[in-house]
């Protein structure tokens, strides 16, 4: 239940261990590879210390194998020359400090390179959008200046129709006596409110679509910001 690893998983390990190695420092070797590290116990000659610091005697550890056998595979080691415990649970605990440092360090590493390559990403789609929004801003300008030069060139024809037909001399004094000339320019008036409402509409309805295209594009833009 502390380690997630059960005692007969242990001592599969640590038998495999035991014997795949031919003397004691291939053994240790052995151990070491899987997590565990010989020690010099207080009441046995050795002990196994997992991981997770826990202490376990090695000739129960070793299927197939009893103290006798592990103390003649083992001759050649002096168990004085062993860490103790205590020394040796010191050292689990500096070696999965500095395993998750190092483990720490490639995550920091891998998520440098990710926001790294995110930064570049983000920046060609903003340059990209920056593009595309100078296009805009330039269409939209141009679509401006057309519009404004046809309602100026409508203007300017209805005004030299209107220079064009207006009356002169004897006829123009008959229309003013008769009052032709005021319903004449009745009619003018009307035509030019009627054009002017309907130029102030263009105008309106221009900028609408212009800020709504500007407004989109600011959406756009807020989803690709460069990042610090």
């Amino acid at each position: 239940e502390a380690t997630g690893i059960t005692p007969a998983d242990r001592r599969a390990e640590i038998t495999k261990a035991y014997k795949s190695a031919d003397n004691a420092k291939a053994f240790m070797a052995a151990l070491e590879e899987r997590g565990y590290y010989l020690a010099r116990g207080d009441r046995r000659d050795y002990v196994v210390v997992d991981r997770y610091g826990n202490a376990h005697s090695l000739p129960r550890q070793i299927e197939g194998a009893n103290t006798k056998d592990v103390r003649k595979k083992l001759a050649s080691l002096d168990p004085a020359q062993l860490p103790s415990v205590a020394q040796a649970r010191a050292t689990i605990a500096a070696r999965e400090r500095a395993e998750r440092e190092r483990h720490q360090a490639k995550i920091e590493q891998a998520a440098t390179e990710i926001r790294q390559r995110l930064k570049e990403r983000q920046a060609s789609r903003r340059a990209e959008l920056d593009k595309e929004w100078q296009a805009i801003k330039i269409r939209q300008a141009s679509e401006r200046l057309a519009l404004h030069a046809a309602q100026k060139a409508a203007n300017d024809a209805t005004a030299f129709t209107r220079a064009a037909q207006a009356p002169t001399g004897l006829m123009a004094f008959l229309q003013r006596v008769s009052g032709i000339g005021a319903i004449r320019a009745y009619y003018a008036r009307r035509q030019d409110l009627s054009r002017g409402q309907r130029q102030t509409e263009e105008n309106a309805a221009l900028q609408r679509r212009h800020g709504n295209e500007d407004l989109a594009m600011a959406c756009r833009r807020r989803l690709f910001p460069l990042m610090p």
